[in-house]
């Protein structure tokens, strides 16, 4: 039974018998009655995740995704920082209409058309500059800057803070995504940006607001950025009707 052809596969011994044949698997990494079937190995079969932690087995290893308040390879490593702090936008401290960001453990407020200050309550006369406040970029470490009547504001990516993001916060461990939640409505297309979020609302203009939740009408129809590597969008926001496109991420000025 074992000649001429070997029953066997992938590097079985086999062994003939009066009336059948029996293959020996040792070493080969197969089993079953002819050595074809792959020895499947469960990496997570001895609970190697600790402290509550779920284990998922790859080919050859186990990746660990350990509960909050638990890290390493499989969580035994306590981590250090709290939970974030509740967000400042929520007691909605920017007026007339203006736009909350939270800015590390502080917020900054983009104000309307005819408003300014801290909280958008001063009223301005004055005409806004042809050049950008926000050419060149003021906003440090990946900062994104929005034009705020004649000045600007920095909205800082996780783990920087202050007027311009060069102030590192104390809190490393990264905040949850602001677009988890869902944000955006009317098919607004959610954009996490520092610990805030922006939401695209679409080329058609037909919505505006933060959330995209303001039906709008008489919105430009054509974009006006040079985006440079990447293109522009028409927003449906009143404040940035324009913004650029950059591989995954929207940007308020020109791709780099």
């Amino acid at each position: 039974y074992c000649s001429p052809t070997n029953p066997c596969q992938n590097g079985g011994r086999c062994t003939s018998s009066s009336s059948t044949f029996v293959c020996d698997c040792t070493g080969t990494g197969y089993t079953g009655s002819t050595c074809a079937d792959i020895v499947s190995t469960n990496h997570c079969a001895s609970n190697p995740c600790q402290n509550g932690g779920s284990c998922y087995a790859n080919s050859n290893s186990f990746t660990c995704v350990c509960r909050p308040g638990w890290m390493g390879t499989t969580c035994t490593q306590t981590t250090t920082t709290t939970a974030p702090s509740v967000s400042p936008c929520l007691s909605s401290p920017c007026k007339n209409g203006g736009e909350c960001y939270r800015n590390g453990n502080t917020f900054v407020c983009v104000c309307r058309a005819g408003w300014t200050g801290t909280t958008c309550t001063q009223t301005t006369t004055t005409t806004a500059p042809s050049v950008s406040p926000c050419l060149p970029n003021p906003c440090k470490n990946d900062g994104n800057c929005y034009t705020n009547n004649n000045s600007f504001v920095c909205v800082c990516r996780g783990g920087w803070a202050g007027a311009t993001c060069t102030e590192a916060t104390t809190t490393a461990a990264p905040s949850v995504s602001s677009c988890s939640s869902g944000p955006c409505k009317n098919g607004g297309r959610c954009f996490n940006s520092g610990d805030s979020y922006f939401c695209y609302c679409g080329p058609t203009n037909a919505y505006s607001g933060k959330n995209c939740e303001i039906v709008s009408s008489g919105m430009p129809s054509e974009c006006q950025l040079s985006c440079g590597v990447g293109y522009c969008i028409l927003t449906g926001s009143s404040l940035r009707p324009n913004a650029c496109m950059c591989g995954s991420t929207v940007q308020p000025t020109i791709c780099t």
